[in-house]
């Protein structure tokens, strides 16, 4: 039976062993198929999530600085695009280097390369747009000074002395002039405000014809005052006339400065609407590179899900066949033990109910027929002290039996001698008196012998002496 057992529960254990192994195995397949899912395509995917964030911020920083009024403000918007454009750059070299020589990879760096040049250059022609801006209104304020002090001429005329001729009708065409100034005034205004390129095509237009008027009525207004006493008012007209020009149509004048203002947004736009084609097709490459790792991750997924199915079904193939061992394991050594068992339990139940006759049988060939010998021999050994017990207990009862027929003589033996003690104690009582008697004389006769004892002593004494005083005597 141990044997049996032995074998059964090592049979299991390799059972076990096999099912631990295929466990490992299919752990094993699972952790490469992880491994290649996390070190190799979810990094990648993480970067190219990082990478498309960087591009959507990018895109919402440059929308913003594109549409900027404020210089300081465009300024900051271009450090912040800066500080992204750098990591940019930077999750573009890794994405580089991590597809190698792929073609649309490289496609995407390219045109990522391409959004951050362009933007930069958008950046700067919006900021010397802005820069411009800031020069064209201080340019404005002094030509409105200059229009304003020349109306304010043009004004003085009507408080010339009228009794000069012509002095009214120059008066008048100073009036012309003024309001033609105060309508240049508001063209002017609306120029340096203007930052749309046709609006200010059609501003800059009536502001050229707006100075051709006023430039045909200075000329008459210069020859009708020649002649007469203006008190300077024609001079310092001119000269403010010809600073307001100098400021409208120089060189570096506002209309120039409008124009270049204009070129540098065209600019603006150019590079801002080419960084938006680069960046739109970065995105969109990145975007399919994008859906190439994440199906191959889904693939790698796939195949962990795959991996752990298959384990799954081994495992539960060799638990079944280890269930089955099991349960023909536990079969077995019922049949092994269970039986045997309750034959030993029914012979003992027997046994113990004191039938000695009965003997377990042994007709296998394991420890249970073994112990049912051992038990028979001690069933026989049992019967065979009962029956000695037994044999005992009756010559114990016949010796009980003499023992008290012996003691029911030695009662009589003892009755009788009751009787002779009694008997013999009266004989001692009339004796003891007698003794007492005796004693009583024999007490008396001491008391008198001492008495006579003593008497002698005396005489002894006497009888020393009288030999004492002989002795003297005689000597």
């Amino acid at each position: 039976v141990v044997q049996k057992i032995t074998l059964g529960f090592a049979l299991f254990g390799c059972l076990l062993l096999i099912t631990s192994l295929l466990a490992y195995l299919g752990l094993s397949d699972i952790r490469r198929s992880a491994e290649t899912v996390a070190t190799e395509k979810m990094p990648v995917q993480t970067k190219m999530m990082s990478l498309k964030s960087d591009a959507l911020s990018l895109a919402t920083v440059t929308a913003n600085g594109y549409y900027m009024d404020e210089l300081s403000a465009l300024n900051k918007n271009k450090a912040e695009f800066e500080a992204l454009s750098e990591v940019f750059s930077e999750d573009l070299a890794i994405f580089d280097t991590t597809f190698g020589n792929h073609t649309e990879s490289k496609q995407a760096v390219e045109a990522g390369n391409t959004f951050i040049r362009e933007s930069a250059t958008m950046y700067e022609a919006l900021i010397s747009s802005k820069q411009i801006q800031l020069s064209l209104a201080k340019q404005r304020e002094e030509a409105i000074s200059h229009i304003d002090e020349a109306g304010a001429l043009m004004m003085d005329l009507s408080f010339l002395d009228n009794g000069q001729p012509g002095i009214d009708a120059l008066a008048g065409l100073g009036a012309n002039i003024d309001n033609k100034l105060l309508t240049l005034s508001s063209v002017v205004t609306e120029l340096v405000k203007s930052s749309d390129p046709e609006d200010s095509l059609v501003i800059l237009d009536d502001l050229d014809y707006q100075l051709s008027n006023l430039a045909v009525d200075t000329e008459y207004l210069f020859r009708s005052a020649s002649g007469l006493n203006t008190d300077g008012i024609i001079s310092n007209f001119q000269q403010q006339y010809d600073a307001m020009l100098a400021i409208l149509t120089g060189e570096s004048g506002l209309m120039a400065g409008q124009k270049q203002k204009l070129s540098h947004i065209a600019h603006a736009t150019e590079s801002r609407q080419r960084a938006n084609t680069s960046l739109a097709q970065a995105t969109s490459t990145i975007n399919n590179l994008y859906e190439e790792v994440t199906e191959e991750t889904l693939k790698g997924q796939n195949l962990i899900l795959d991996t752990v199915q298959d384990s799954l079904v081994d495992t539960l193939v060799v638990s079944f066949i280890g269930l089955v061992a099991a349960v023909a394991l536990t079969l077995t050594v019922r049949k092994s033990i269970a039986g045997p068992l309750q034959n030993i339990t029914r012979g003992l139940g027997r046994i113990s109910e004191g039938d000695l006759s009965y003997r377990l049988k042994t007709q296998s060939n394991d420890e249970f027929a073994d112990l049912s010998v051992k038990v028979n021999s001690l069933t026989e050994a049992l019967r065979d002290l009962i029956g000695n017990i037994q044999q005992q207990e009756r010559t114990l009862l016949d010796v009980a039996r003499e023992s008290v027929q012996m003691g029911e003589r030695s009662l009589e033996q003892v009755a009788q001698q009751r009787d002779r003690v009694r008997k013999t104690s009266s004989d001692t009582a009339s004796v003891r008196s007698t003794s007492e008697k005796n004693l009583a004389m024999i007490q008396q006769s001491v008391d008198e012998l001492n008495r006579v004892a003593s008497q002698t002593q005396q005489t002894s004494e006497l009888v020393a002496q009288n030999r004492q005083q002989v002795a003297e005597q005689s000597g």
